[in-house]
């Protein structure tokens, strides 16, 4: 998971769905509003596809959470940071049925972040795994700030669950050699975000181990160069491996950058 900014622009047009949209969006708000809790969601609003394609853009084709690609032949949901509908941790809330049109509140997710789906079977690891996924969970650190209805501020929520948008995911959230997600100093919103988002399934963490493989061999080459006095060539390597591997359009960039933020943990010199 990276910080993605909604302010994004390509050349000079805002990355966002068109102004009839937010008509749209706006209006089915207002109806949210009046019907209360009786509210029926209209996915044909959430998930026009104009504003999939937004979000496709604005997240570069990767899922808000775990930021494999969601574009090539790949199913992926529109969802819903604050849920919509109902609230796991809270048996009375109505789902935060107000943000349902909420383009702030509107993210791409692959199935497997944002469904409750299981850690199959792999051939060399045959063990069963746990059944995860985001689904309709929204934990916070202390349930009394729980905002109930529209008139309650959000803002004021402790929530547990990283906001991609919201915050720097990246001071929360660092990688081990196999491939893991780790809370930075035990961080609770880290680990939160890990087990809800099901951050380390295990297909997640094998394509994570083979781009930290990737990277490595070619940091270690950087590393030779610098010994042996080759400067120059090894700052342009390097300057490669950020611009193929790291930019915020890399899948599994926030791997990448965990390895250059912490290259002994990986065995590397600098």
């Amino acid at each position: 998971m990276i910080r993605v900014e909604r302010s994004q622009t390509r050349s000079r047009r805002r990355i966002e769905p068109p102004s009839t949209w937010f008509d749209k969006a706006r209006d089915q708000t207002a109806d949210a509003i009046r019907d209360g809790s009786g509210h029926e969601v209209d996915a044909g609003v959430y998930a026009h596809d104009d504003l999939r394609a937004a979000l496709e853009e604005l997240f570069h084709h990767k899922c808000a959470y775990c930021e494999i690609n969601i574009s090539s032949g790949f199913n992926w949901d529109v969802e819903h940071f604050r849920p919509k509908g109902r609230v796991i941790e809270r048996s009375e809330h109505p789902g935060y049925y107000w943000l349902a049109y909420e383009w702030t509140n509107l993210y791409p997710s692959c199935q497997h972040c944002n469904q409750a789906r299981k850690d199959r079977k792999l051939f060399d690891d045959p063990t069963e795994g746990p059944t995860r996924g985001k689904k309709d969970q929204f934990p916070l650190a202390d349930e009394t700030t729980r905002a109930m209805d529209p008139d309650d501020d959000i803002t004021s929520e402790k929530r547990l669950l990283l906001d991609p948008c919201g915050d720097q995911p990246e001071d929360h959230v660092a990688f081990g050699a196999d491939g893991g997600a780790i809370a930075i100093a035990d961080d609770s919103q880290a680990k939160a975000s890990i087990h809800v988002y099901h951050l380390n399934r295990r297909r997640l963490k094998k394509d994570r181990r083979l781009r930290i493989q990737q990277t490595v061999e070619v940091l270690r080459v950087v590393d030779e160069l610098r010994a042996a006095g080759h400067h120059a060539p090894a700052g342009r390597l390097l300057d490669t491996v950020r611009d193929q591997f790291a930019t915020d359009a890399s899948p599994l960039a926030g791997v990448v950058r965990s390895i250059l933020h912490d290259p002994a943990a990986f065995g590397l010199l600098s």
